[in-house]
């Protein structure tokens, strides 16, 4: 158990300030030209430590209110930019459903394993949700039905989403671009969006808050 918890304070709550600090440099080379590296990699765990900690410190009620924020904001641009994709290839008649077959994952059933890693790393965080059951009304009833509800809408959710992502680009081409340390989801935003494609890297940003925000709250 104490493995457990530990795993989770490290996902749930480490990791965030670790990404966020990557992606600030993303947003700082490829926007701005700015030379990034160790320096202002730092500057953005603490920006990212700072911002959480205004909203954190008042309270569960405001940060809640900041977390369901930033979470619309980001749930507006995926969904903008998977309905862009799915509108472009609709019109050129390239939308089929073999992404959802098993059988054709990369890499046979080793790839489909390998991406479950990924998938379940997407649900992490979700048991924060249970600390808050003294602060809940009827939290044996409606605790478990939240957790539950949660991770079947997010499931659904990344399926939908994803779906027209995969059809933009070739398997094979998702793998060399991943194996060379490029964000394939960036190159897609940058092909459909053009110079509208930060708006993709500031989602992450703050995406990562807003996981940041809710373990803070909750592992607190």
């Amino acid at each position: 158990i104490g493995l457990l918890v530990a795993a989770s304070y490290f996902f749930a709550v480490v990791l965030q300030p670790i990404l966020f600090g990557l992606f600030f440099n993303d947003l700082l080379s490829s926007v701005f030209q700015i030379h990034t590296g160790y320096g202002t990699w730092l500057v953005g765990v603490l920006l990212a430590t700072g911002i959480v900690s205004l909203l954190a410190y008042p309270g569960a009620r405001i940060s809640a209110k900041g977390s369901i924020v930033l979470m619309i904001c980001e749930l507006t641009v995926v969904l903008a930019l998977s309905g862009t994709v799915l509108y472009v290839l609709a019109g050129r008649h390239q939308v089929d459903m073999t992404p959802f077959d098993p059988a054709m994952a990369l890499h046979g059933r080793h790839g489909l394993f390998g991406g479950l890693i990924f998938a379940l790393l997407t649900f992490v965080g979700f048991g924060v949700i249970t600390t808050a059951a003294e602060e809940t009304h009827s939290p044996r009833e409606i605790i478990p039905r939240v957790v539950i509800l949660a991770c079947v809408l997010l499931g659904l959710f990344w399926a939908l989403t994803s779906w027209p992502l995969s059809l933009a680009v070739p398997e094979d081409v998702w793998a060399v671009q991943t194996a060379q340390g490029v964000n394939p989801v960036a190159v897609i935003a940058r092909q459909y969006w053009g110079s509208g494609s930060i708006v993709v890297t500031l989602t992450a940003l703050s995406a990562v808050l807003g996981v940041y925000l809710a373990s803070i709250v909750g592992y607190a």
